[in-house]
């Protein structure tokens, strides 16, 4: 499992910050303990749907880290080609906090 990890991804969380007029813009910065770490990625399913009237191409994958516990939904990895892969969920493989099993979607110009 360890020699399939040849991937060098950045673990990002969305900061917000004041915008003025009480709103708040979004920016992305890595996590602050360790925040690059090896992964194997690979896709699961492409797929195209309707939303809001535009067609949008969609790519799930499935990733895995060695087990930590400050990934979760709504942060994402950045590959070292710059990929974002937004992750819809994490798990403990098998209970024994060895890896983590990420779902994650790649949307083309994210």
């Amino acid at each position: 499992m360890i020699g399939d990890m040849t991937y060098r991804v950045t673990i990002e969380e969305a900061v917000l910050t004041p915008a003025g007029g009480g709103g708040f813009t979004a920016a992305w910065q890595a996590v602050a303990t360790d925040p690059q770490v090896y992964a194997s990625i690979a896709p699961v399913q492409s797929g195209a749907a309707l939303k809001f009237g535009q067609v949008e191409a969609e790519t799930t994958h499935k990733i895995v880290l060695r087990y930590r516990t400050d990934v979760m939904a709504g942060m994402r990895l950045v590959d070292e080609n710059g990929v974002a892969y937004l992750i819809t969920a994490a798990r403990d493989r098998d209970g024994r906090r060895a890896y983590l099993d990420v779902s994650a979607s790649v949307r083309p110009g994210s």
